[in-house]
């Protein structure tokens, strides 16, 4: 707002501010301002200030909100809130924060005299004061040293920069620590990095823009989370500026002069950041004693004082001063700069050799062009009716690398000409005249296009007789149409002369070819594109699968034959015939569009017999292929309506009892309709019956079957059988059963000798035997008798084992194996046989435990016999 005025302007970019101007800063803005002479002041969001020039010097007066301002190196700055005033010495960076009748003031950087009340206080960098009316408050505060309030970096690099925080903390006591956090937004609702208790750190952040803060902690507070009124606060922002990408001149192009340096056009990618760039080119790649070095605002130059040789050079960008941080420099790219000796001839552009050019009166200007040379002054160009460009009918110089042939003009008449030229530097040294160009002057627009078949076309070789190669063309002279086996056309398999627009009738064999129409105007000819095109023999017979050939085929009660055979490539769709053998002029059935190489037929209506099928593969025509056909395939097989075997009982799934299928086994029972030349009976415990080990393999059984004792399990069988013809009439699926388990016996009861008794010497000497006793289980007629010495660490050894035996008892009567100290175990296990001795059933083993406890008596010693025989020698 200007100083005489009530309303307020809105700020542009670059907006120019006047002495006495006020400036005021909304929410979530911010503001820099800087001065013609040096200094820059940075006003934070919802700040408002006054620019004054007092004293050949600049003068901020704060009224509210938060400003960092730095003073040039050569002069200074006051800054003032309400009646305290700060002086900042030359380079010196002050932050301030004012509010009501508070200020919180930091020194960054340099020195600051402070005037308060009539005071002078000097203050420097790190120094920070918190004041309110004309008091110093002695409160604890962090003096932030680096970075900046306003802090911006560069980093090539696209990744995390290490941030250098410093401090200085004011007024603290042994309870007050130091705690900055930095955040992505200004309320600091997320905070991304927290640091504490150290006078200086580091922070790694990405390229962005960052808030941070920096207060006065208390650890005796810390749990309260409560942020102190005063801190001191800023932003960083981080800027990835990768270095400049040289864009021209490109990597070794080389420039090509004779007399006129040329001028070369530097250019580059560049970062809205940047202040300038340093441009530099040497003669030597470590860009040492530059020849161009120059300062840009832009991104590019055009340079013309370069001479001949090999020229390096790179672009370094350069930040403003307040850009912490390094710039990297371009890469260093080389180009050529080459002095040749006298001038060279133009290069002709258009027309192009061959060209027509229409000299009817309805027709527009003809321009004739040329490459333009730096050194021409003129160019002379000649068109003449002989390819020497003798008796030219047109002679005429230009300035311009073209000429322009004028409706008007009537020169040139039908027929062909020559056109060359030649060019003139500003000395007077002129050039050869280029090499001739022929080209064809007529009334009219030339045409000559080909029209059938399009490029790519594919025909098969039996209808390429019938194919219209046609065209279209104005040209007055004999045409030729040409086939060749080449894109180049060298060497024809057809080039006849034609007087219509239409060829046809020609036969070629399988291969690819390019097909024209030439016009023949003198030793001159004017060529269509030569187009492609591809004959195809007939698509091959396909390979037919299933049924195979002479196949007897067993046909199913409601099962659909598969007719299957193998794709031809490129085939779209097939033609399938079924025919009674011994009537192929009438097909049973036809499908003419089978789309997929494989046809299902439900043939249960059809008598059994020899039948005859085909199958021929066919494509549609299409914009870029002729209808294509194939050749027949042909097969023949036998058809016998079948019935399978029925496998009738038990159901599948069904289960018997463990005990019954022991006992009594039960039966299987299957049908067949048809007589069976041979089949086979197998029960598995495989899913497949008729892979594996079988349970049962009865060759021709009887349609019902004795099953054998079986264990508990799963159980499958099958039939497989064949007609006496030889077609399979096997089941079509196995049967499943499931034999229970047979339930134990229970253990038996009232078990003597007790468990853990006792047996010592006194029961031995009494008896000399041990008879263990039980009550017998019902259910069983037989017991298995073991007996165990158990022995250390929980091993036990097997004695004895009796049985199966029907008594309910066992008398141990040689007890030599008991006659060692320590535990026994006796088991006995109640047992079911069959009559044939067949184990039927197990029992759950019972078992008791006692103890011998037998003193073992020591060496027996004899009394001395004397002499038992004579005495004597």
């Amino acid at each position: 707002r200007f100083v005489d005025r009530v309303v307020w302007d809105r700020l542009q970019k670059s907006s120019p501010v006047y002495n006495g101007d006020f400036i005021r800063t909304a929410d979530l803005s911010e503001a820099t301002v800087t001065f013609t002479g040096g200094g820059t002041v940075d006003l934070a969001e919802s700040s408002l200030i006054q620019i004054r020039f007092e004293d050949s010097r600049a003068r901020v007066d704060l009224t509210r909100g938060g400003v960092s301002v730095a003073a040039r190196k050569d002069s200074s700055v006051a800054l003032s809130s309400g009646d305290r005033l700060i002086d900042i010495g030359p380079g010196g960076v002050v932050s301030a924060a004012a509010s009501g009748e508070s200020l919180n003031l930091h020194v960054v950087e340099g020195s600051a005299l402070l005037r308060v009340a009539g005071e002078t206080q000097q203050a420097e960098a790190g120094d920070a004061f918190a004041l309110t009316g004309e008091e110093t408050l002695r409160e604890p505060l962090v003096a932030v040293l680096s970075p900046r309030p306003n802090a911006l970096f560069v980093t090539p690099e696209n990744t995390a920069l290490p941030v250098n925080f410093s401090w200085r903390a004011v007024n603290f006591t042994d309870d007050d620590y130091t705690q900055i956090e930095i955040a992505a937004e200004r309320n600091f609702a997320r905070i991304l990095v927290s640091l504490a208790d150290s006078t200086a750190t580091s922070a790694r952040l990405a390229p962005g823009a960052y808030f941070w803060r920096a207060y006065a902690a208390n650890r005796n507070r810390a749990a309260s989370g409560e942020i102190p009124s005063r801190l001191f606060s800023g932003k960083l922002t981080i800027i990835h500026a990768p270095a400049p990408r040289l864009v021209s001149p490109a990597q070794d192009y080389a420039y090509r002069y004779r007399v006129r340096k040329p001028a070369v056009r530097f250019q580059w990618t560049g970062q809205k950041e940047v202040s300038f760039y340093l441009l530099e080119a040497a003669d030597n790649p470590d860009m040492n004693n530059p020849a161009l070095q120059t300062r840009l605002g832009g991104t590019s130059l055009v340079y013309s004082d370069l001479g001949a040789g090999r020229w390096y050079w790179r672009v370094t960008p350069i930040f403003p001063e307040g850009f912490w941080g390094t710039a990297q420099a371009s890469g260093v790219a080389s180009f050529v700069i080459e002095q040749r000796g006298g001038m060279e001839a133009p290069r002709p552009q258009i027309p192009a050799e061959g060209a027509s050019l229409n000299i009817g009166r309805e027709r527009e200007d003809a321009y004739f062009s040329w490459r333009h040379d730096e050194e021409a002054a003129s160019y002379t160009i000649r068109i003449s009716p002989r390819a020497d460009l003798s008796d030219p009918l047109i002679t005429q110089t230009v300035h311009d690398n073209f000429f322009i042939y004028r409706r008007q003009e009537t020169t040139l008449q039908a027929g062909r000409y020559y056109w060359g030229v030649s060019q003139t530097d500003g000395e007077g040294n002129s050039s050869a005249v280029s090499p001739a160009r022929a080209f064809l002057a007529i009334e009219g627009e030339v045409i000559q296009r080909t029209i059938f078949p399009p490029a790519n076309y594919t025909v098969t070789d039996t209808l390429l007789r019938d194919i219209r190669f046609t065209w279209k063309s104005n040209l007055p002279f004999t045409r030729r149409f040409q086939i060749s086996n080449n894109p180049q056309m060298n060497g024809f398999v057809v080039n006849e002369a034609v007087h219509g627009e239409m060829f046809q009738g020609r036969i070629l064999p399988a291969g690819t070819y390019y097909w024209r129409i030439s016009a023949e105007a003198g030793d001159a000819s004017f060529d269509t594109p030569p187009k492609r095109f591809t004959v195809f023999p007939l698509f091959v017979a396909p390979v037919l699968e299933e049924p195979g050939p002479g196949e007897k085929a067993a046909i199913r009660a409601g099962t659909p034959v598969n007719f299957r055979w193998q794709a031809v490539e490129g085939a779209e769709y097939y033609q399938f015939r079924l025919y009674a053998e011994d009537a192929r002029g009438s097909p049973l059935y036809e499908n003419a569009f089978c789309r997929t190489a494989s046809q299902t037929l439900e043939m249960d209506s059809y008598p059994d017999g020899g039948f005859f099928w085909t199958v021929q593969a066919f494509a549609d025509e299409g914009p870029l292929h002729s209808r294509r056909t194939g050749l027949l395939a042909a097969g023949h097989f036998t058809k016998r309506q079948l019935r399978p075997v029925s496998l009738e009982y038990p159901p599948s799934g069904h289960e018997y009892p463990g005990l019954d299928a022991l006992r009594r086994p039960g039966v299987l029972r299957w049908r067949l309709s048809d007589t069976p030349g041979n089949s086979r009976f197998v029960l598995s415990r495989n899913p497949n019956p008729l892979t594996g080990q079988a349970v049962m393999d009865i060759r021709n059984p009887d349609t019902t079957i004795t099953l054998a004792r079986l264990p508990e399990g799963t159980y499958y069988w099958t039939i497989r059988a064949e007609t006496e013809d030889g077609f399979n009439i096997s089941a079509e699926r196995p049967f499943s059963f499931r034999v229970l388990p047979v339930p134990l016996l229970p253990e038996a009861a009232g078990r003597l000798p007790q468990d853990n008794e006792l047996i010592d010497a006194a029961r031995l000497r009494e008896n000399r035997t041990i008879t263990f006793t039980w009550q017998p289980v019902e259910g069983a007629n037989g017991y298995i008798f073991s007996l165990f010495h158990e022995e250390t660490e929980g091993q036990r050894r097997l004695l004895l084992r009796a049985g199966p035996g029907e008594a309910a008892s066992y008398t141990l009567e040689d007890l030599r194996t008991l006659l060692v100290q320590g535990d026994f175990t006796w088991q006995v296990e109640a047992v079911s046989r069959a009559a044939d001795g067949f184990m039927e059933r197990r029992g759950t083993p019972g078992e008791n435990r006692f103890r011998v406890d037998v003193p073992v008596p020591g060496a027996a010693r004899a009394k001395d016999p004397g002499v038992l025989y004579g005495a004597g020698d």
